[in-house]
């Protein structure tokens, strides 16, 4: 047994943060607890009790450059006159801190200004070319007499601090991102889908559109999907797509049928750090779903009121665990923490295939507190876009055959960034 240990209180129940309290605070805590000195009161010279915050920044970029910023530090001395050898400590955290670069520094990402406690966060290990860590730790501090010399001991005690749960869901919303694809095949006519044109045919089609003006059967359809702003941790991720076919399509006398082949989601995770005048980035990903339908499984039908929700799919996981190292976004003068949503979709249509994929920059906030939110309830939903109903020219009878048809060229891919968190 060393010559003293930490004990922390517990704290109460905190709602949005699943788990145990003991040893995890928010901004503002109160973080209490005692100090038991296994060493006679008579021995003790001085014992001191200190709070601190600090971030650390490592990133080798042709030598080694290291930064250290305090976020805060609290000493306490209490009396050396306890009889049990307890000595309480009590002391509240900030709500805020300023972490500011070395004045020889570049400037950095964000303006140096107060900002919400940062939360207890590790990135790498202190040898990889990137670390970072931000820790908050009780330091007990003993000077007592030894049997000749006066010893010097310490005991320390790392406490997890996690951003404070936000009352509700008001800043979280959901907002549109779209792609319109064209489709030109003389498989559109209904039993076509394996059908390869002959040279003649080919000819023949070519003088029938002479009188139309040169126009081939197409559709050209709008593929949408509604991607979160923002998220609070623990959250579920409401997201949903939907296709609307646009008046421009023509030549056909009833739309194809689109069928979702797969939808696959993930959580990009984004590092920045900044020492000095060099900066690296590393992004890691989390796979939140990868789901699969056969062929003509999985329909979609033409409108918004059709949409496909993919909220159960992309949340399933997507847990809070104050382990996990998914923190809420957050900004300081050298470490950038940041996220990127990104969907992508497989369609087919009369035996062809689209792959379309978007990325949304996500903000993650504080937990939610209470129980996780329903998507219905939670979203402040961008209304639905107006569609135009299909025109004359829309409903013309297919009267062509494409001639330049490519049957063998792989599928097109897009891919749309949304820059708008």
């Amino acid at each position: 047994m060393g010559p003293m240990e930490i004990n922390l209180d517990a704290k109460g129940p905190l709602a949005g943060i699943p788990g145990s309290r003991i040893n995890l605070y928010v901004a503002g805590d109160t973080v209490s607890g005692h100090v038991k000195v296994h060493v006679s009161r008579e021995a003790i010279k001085s014992l001191t009790i200190e709070f601190t915050g600090t971030l650390q920044a490592q990133v080798v970029g042709g030598s080694r450059l290291q930064q250290k910023n305090n976020l805060f530090n609290f000493t306490v001395s209490p009396p050396t006159t306890a009889a049990d050898g307890k000595y309480p400590f009590s002391f509240q955290l900030p709500g805020t801190v300023v972490v500011a670069p070395d004045e020889s520094m570049a400037p950095r990402h964000v303006p140096i200004a107060p900002q919400s406690l940062l939360p207890s966060f590790t990135f790498g290990l202190p040898n990889d070319n990137m670390f970072a860590k931000v820790e908050y730790q009780v330091i007990a501090k003993l000077v007592h007499k030894g049997t000749i010399f006066t010893k010097r001991d310490s005991e320390t005690k790392t406490i997890n601090i996690s951003a404070a749960p936000i009352d509700d869901l008001s800043l979280v919303s959901s907002s549109p991102a779209s792609h319109i694809f064209q489709l030109q095949t003389p498989k559109l006519r209904p039993g076509m889908e394996h059908y390869k044109p002959t040279a003649m045919e080919r000819l023949s089609s070519f003088l029938g559109n002479v009188h139309q003006g040169f126009q081939d059967p197409k559709i050209l359809v709008d593929l949408g999907a509604e991607l979160p702003n923002s998220l609070a941790l623990g959250a579920q991720i409401p997201a949903s797509i939907s296709i609307n076919l646009l008046p421009d399509s023509h030549g056909i006398e009833t739309p194809p049928r689109i069928y979702l082949l797969k939808a696959e989601a993930k959580l990009q995770i984004i590092t920045e750090l900044a020492v000095q005048t060099s900066t690296k980035k590393k992004m890691t990903s989390m796979d939140l779903c990868s789901r699969g339908w056969d062929s003509r499984t999985m329909p979609i039908e033409y409108g918004y009121q059709h949409k496909v929700d993919l909220t159960n799919w992309m949340s399933e996981n997507f847990v809070h665990d104050v382990g996990n190292q998914l923190v809420p976004t957050f900004h300081t003068a050298n470490l950038k923490r940041k996220y990127q949503l990104d969907l992508e979709i497989w369609l087919e249509c009369v035996g062809e295939v689209w792959k379309k994929t978007f990325e949304r920059e996500l903000v993650l906030l504080p937990a939610f507190v209470g129980d996780a939110p329903k998507p219905t309830s939670t979203i402040t939903a961008m209304p639905p876009v107006p569609r135009p109903i299909p025109n004359e020219k829309s409903m013309l009878p297919m009267n062509a055959i494409q001639q330049d048809a490519a049957y063998d060229a792989p599928p097109p891919e897009y891919t749309e960034v949304q820059n708008n968190p």
